[in-house]
C-alpha cells in the first residue's frame, strides 16, 4: 500500500488534509509501479500548485517508493516506510513455486498461475544474502543472516559436536541466474516438467527486470530515470559487489548522473517497525528435495534451532530488514525509527502495522516539522 497526504495544511494533525490512495497490481514489474508512482505524484503536485505530498508505504509499497525516491527526491516532502523488506529474501518462494490458495479456489492462484507475475521475480537480494550488508548482524559477531541452510549438515552438527565441519553447510542459490532456477527447481522448474520455450523466455526476461530493479532499489539514479547503461558506467553494476562496500566513502560509489554526494536532496524519512517477533536467523533447505524447508510447529519441533540463532521480527518482516532502507550514508544517519505498538503475538503482525492510524498520524507530524 502507498498513501499521499498534502503537506501544505497548517493544521497540528494529518487529519482534514487531502490523501491520495496509489493503486498499483502487485503482481507487475516492479519497475513499472515505481515510474508509475513518479508519474502520480508529479500529477498531485500539479494537482496542488507544486506543493510536495507525504508519502507512507508498506511492505512491497516500501520497495517501489524507495526507488521513486531514489530516482527523484525533491518530488517527495517526506516519507515513512512501514515494514519494508529492504533486505531482500525468500518469502517469495511459497508463492511462486507452490501457488496459494484464495479460499478454496485452488485454481485462481495456482502455482502456473503466480509463475507469470514479474513481481515474484524481483523481491530477493541482488547481491545474494551471503553478501548483503543489510542482512549482517553486527550484534552476532557480523553473523549473515538469513541464508539457506543445507538440513542434513544442520542435523549432524547438532547431533555430533565431534563432526569435523563444526557448521552446517550454506546453500548458495542465486536469485538471479536462470542456471540456479534450474538447478534448485524454482518456480516452473519445480513442476516435474519440461518449461516451455516461452515459459522460460518469461523467466529469463522477469529475472532482468528484477534485479534492475532491485538496482534502482539499492542506489541513487537521480538524472538516469534508472537506466541500466547509465547505472554501470557510473559503477552501479550488481556484478561486482565491491562497487557497493557499506563502508566506502558515499563519494566513491557514484558519478554524473547519481546523487550519493548531494544527499540533501532526500527529504526526512523515517520507518515504522515491529519486533516482537522471534523467528530463526537462517533458512532450510533440503538438498535431496530440493526444496526450501519452511519453519512452521512441526519443523521447529524436528530441527530445534538454537535460541541464539533467533531474530526479531515483525511476524513476516525482519526488525533488521526493516529499519535499514538502502539510502546514502550520511541520509540513513538521519532516519527517524518508531516501534510499533500493535505488534505481537495476539496483538498483531506484518499486515496490521498500518491501521494504528494514531501512529501514523504523529509520524507524520514529527516529519512535517522536521522540514
Amino acid at each position: 500500500r502507498i498513501i499521499m497526504a498534502s503537506s501544505s495544511s497548517s493544521s497540528s494533525s494529518s487529519s482534514g488534509r487531502p490523501f491520495y490512495i496509489f493503486a498499483y497490481d502487485w503482481r507487475r514489474d516492479l519497475n513499472e509501479s515505481t515510474d508509475n508512482l513518479l508519474q502520480f505524484i508529479k500529477e498531485i503536485h500539479s494537482k496542488h500548485g507544486g506543493v510536495r505530498p507525504q508519502v507512507v508505504s508498506h511492505s512491497m509499497g516500501c520497495l517501489i517508493t524507495l526507488a521513486a525516491l531514489h530516482t527523484e527526491p525533491t518530488l517527495f516532502h517526506s516519507v515513512l516506510f512501514v515494514g519494508g523488506n529492504f533486505g531482500g529474501g525468500a518469502g517469495f518462494y511459497p508463492t511462486n513455486t507452490e501457488g496459494m490458495d484464495v479460499g478454496f479456489n485452488k485454481n485462481y492462484m495456482s502455482a502456473k498461475v503466480c509463475h507469470t507475475f514479474p513481481s515474484m521475480y524481483a523481491v530477493a537480494s541482488p547481491m545474494g544474502v551471503g553478501n548483503d550488508p543489510i542482512l549482517k548482524d553486527d550484534k552476532k559477531g557480523g553473523k549473515q543472516l538469513f541464508q539457506f541452510v543445507d538440513s542434513e549438515s544442520f542435523m549432524r552438527c547438532k547431533n555430533d559436536n565431534a563432526s569435523s565441519s563444526p557448521f552446517p553447510s550454506i546453500v548458495d542459490i542465486d536469485m538471479y541466474n536462470l542456471e540456479d532456477w534450474k538447478r534448485f527447481k524454482l518456480g516452473p522448474y519445480s513442476l516435474g516438467e519440461a518449461v516451455s520455450p516461452e515459459m522460460e523466455e518469461h523467466v529469463k526476461i522477469c529475472l532482468k527486470l528484477g534485479k534492475h530493479f532491485q538496482n534502482r532499489l539499492r542506489y541513487p539514479t537521480v538524472g538516469n530515470g534508472g537506466n541500466d547503461n547509465e547505472e554501470k558506467k557510473n559503477g552501479n553494476n550488481y556484478g561486482n559487489n565491491n562497487d557497493h562496500d557499506n563502508d566506502q566513502d558515499d563519494s566513491q560509489n557514484n558519478s554524473q548522473g547519481t546523487i550519493l554526494n548531494q544527499s540533501d536532496q532526500y527529504p526526512p524519512i523515517a520507518v515504522l517497525v515491529g519486533d516482537q517477533y522471534l523467528n530463526p536467523d537462517f533458512f532450510l533447505w533440503d538438498i535431496n528435495a530440493s526444496r526450501w524447508i519452511e519453519w512452521n510447529r512441526q519443523s521447529l519441533k524436528r530441527y530445534k534451532p538454537n535460541t541464539k540463532d533467533f531474530v526479531r521480527t515483525d511476524g513476516t518482516v525482519s526488525y533488521i530488514s526493516a529499519s535499514q532502507p538502502p539510502l546514502p550514508n550520511v541520509v540513513k544517519n538521519k532516519v527517524k525509527e518508531y516501534k510499533a505498538r500493535n505488534n505481537g503475538p495476539g496483538i498483531g503482525s506484518h499486515r496490521q502495522l498500518m491501521s494504528d492510524v494514531e501512529m501514523i498520524d504523529k509520524i507524520l507530524n514529527d516529519l512535517q516539522n522536521s522540514k
